[in-house]
Formats: structure tokens, C-alpha cells, sequence
């Protein structure tokens, strides 16, 4: 019986030792990458997320307040966490009322209407931390700056020269917040 150049003996160390080298590298560099799109999928959630639930309902509340030209005085008035107000925003001569309300239950709710049509009530956020943090939603400015304090808020109808619009919510489990000052062109 001849024997061949191979020999059925197995591997060698050396070849078992490179063989694992070369799969733990692989396994490292899969669990980096498969970490870096973790992270960067966190960080597309929570923009979205911002998004969502603070920039939309800010973009939304400054196309309206600025060009607000009456805040309405029936009850229940207004509130750090709520405003009725008067407006024209598509420009068609037809008077507009919009309310804005962070109320107790954690939504951020605007309601809607144009002439004697009934509201519509959206609501933005069911994240909604405003009342819960005690920040206003509402915080209103004289024509110097300056702010309106609740006590004097009977005065908002007149004196308001303007209004600071701030958003708290809450995402996975940290507070974030954004807010944006609002002069009223019709003032």
C-alpha cells in the first residue's frame, strides 16, 4: 500500500489558532458596526421624535400667533397653559380661532376653525410634560420685553406685544424642551 503526501491528522495548532483569530476579528467588527447602527438609529428616533412632538406643534403655533390679531377674552381666558386667539393665516378674509393647550393629562392639544364652522381638535403630543414640570406653555411679553406676570394676565388682551411658546416633553426617561419667542405682527 502506497501512501499519499496528505495525512488525515487534523489541523495544527497554529491553523486552529489563526482559524479563531480570524473569526473573533470578524465577530468584533460585526458587533462595532451592528453598535454604530444602533446608535445612529437612536439618534434618528429621537430626532424624529423632537420632531414630532415640539418642532411641529412650534412651527405650527408661530405661523398662527404671529399673525394672531385678537386674543379672545371669554372664559376660561387665558392661562400659562392655554390661548384663544383670532386670526387670518390663509388670508381669505374669514376669521380663524385657534386654541392652544397643554392640559394636565399630558397632551398638547390645538383646536381649530374657520367662520361659524365647528372646531377641530388635533392633538399633538401625548407626551406632553408642561403642566406636569409646572413650565408654561404660554409665557406673554410686553412691547419692552418683558413678561407678563400671571397675576396681570386680565391685561394680555392689551398690553401683550408678543408670547414665549415652550414644549416639555419627556423621551426615554430625560426631559427635553424647546421654546420659541413669537413678536405679533398685528400689534
Amino acid at each position: 500500500m502506497t501512501r499519499g503526501l496528505r495525512s488525515d491528522a487534523g489541523f495544527t495548532l497554529t491553523e486552529m489558532v489563526v482559524v479563531l483569530s480570524l473569526i473573533g476579528f470578524v465577530l468584533a467588527a460585526a458587533y462595532g458596526a451592528q453598535t454604530v447602527i444602533a446608535r445612529g438609529a437612536q439618534t434618528s428616533e429621537r430626532q424624529a421624535f423632537m420632531s414630532r412632538e415640539v418642532g411641529a406643534p412650534l412651527e405650527y403655533a408661530e405661523r398662527v400667533l404671529i399673525q394672531q390679531w385678537n386674543i379672545d377674552k371669554a372664559a376660561p381666558g387665558v392661562t400659562p397653559y392655554r390661548v384663544k386667539v383670532q386670526a387670518d393665516t390663509d388670508t381669505d378674509d374669514v376669521t380663524e380661532e385657534y386654541v392652544f393647550e397643554a392640559r394636565p393629562d399630558g397632551t398638547l392639544v390645538i383646536e381649530s376653525r374657520e367662520g361659524a364652522a365647528p372646531f377641530r381638535s388635533a392633538v399633538w403630543s401625548t407626551n406632553n410634560r408642561n403642566v406636569a414640570t409646572g413650565t408654561p406653555l404660554l409665557r406673554f411679553l410686553r412691547s419692552d420685553g418683558s413678561e407678563i406676570p400671571t397675576a396681570e394676565l386680565a391685561q394680555v388682551y392689551s398690553d401683550a406685544y408678543g408670547v414665549e411658546v415652550t414644549i416639555v416633553t419627556e423621551y426615554d426617561g430625560r426631559q427635553l424642551s424647546s421654546t420659541r419667542r413669537i413678536t405679533f405682527r398685528n400689534r
